[in-house]
């Protein structure tokens, strides 16, 4: 029962995150809230991850292509086989399009920091995404 449950469980976390975005009351312009807080979660045959996510956005352009720009910080941790620690990372990302659908594309850094050997390696960060 309880592998059952897990594997419901796995399965979910493997699924598609998608953000939602509201329009601000009574305002009739679509503008997405200017502060996000979300949680992402992934799962591979020796690695699983989870990650904290705060995004702030810093300029918003209500003519453009680009709707608005957004900086990422997040953490988490992260275990692999025999070995874990934590996930700090940083991104810039882009929204695009108008109403209620965006797709997001971002790029930054990630710090990777290992406990058990106690040392950081440095990693490129991106994401793709879709917003409703």
């Amino acid at each position: 029962m309880n592998k059952r449950i897990i594997s419901i469980l796995v399965a979910i976390l493997l699924s598609a995150t998608c953000h939602c975005q509201e329009n601000i009351a009574g305002n009739d312009t679509v503008s997405p809230y200017k502060f996000s807080l979300n949680i992402t979660a992934g799962y591979g045959v020796l690695y699983a991850t989870a990650t904290g996510n705060l995004e702030f956005m810093v300029w918003e352009i209500p003519t453009s292509f680009i709707s608005s720009m957004w900086v990422r910080a997040g953490l988490g941790p992260w275990i692999a086989w025999e070995e874990n620690g934590i996930n700090y990372l940083t991104t810039l990302m882009v929204l695009t399009g108008r109403k209620k659908h965006h797709i997001e594309f971002g790029a930054g850094i990630m710090v990777m920091h290992n406990s058990d050997d106690d040392y950081n390696t440095i990693l490129p960060a991106g994401n793709i995404g879709y917003r409703l």
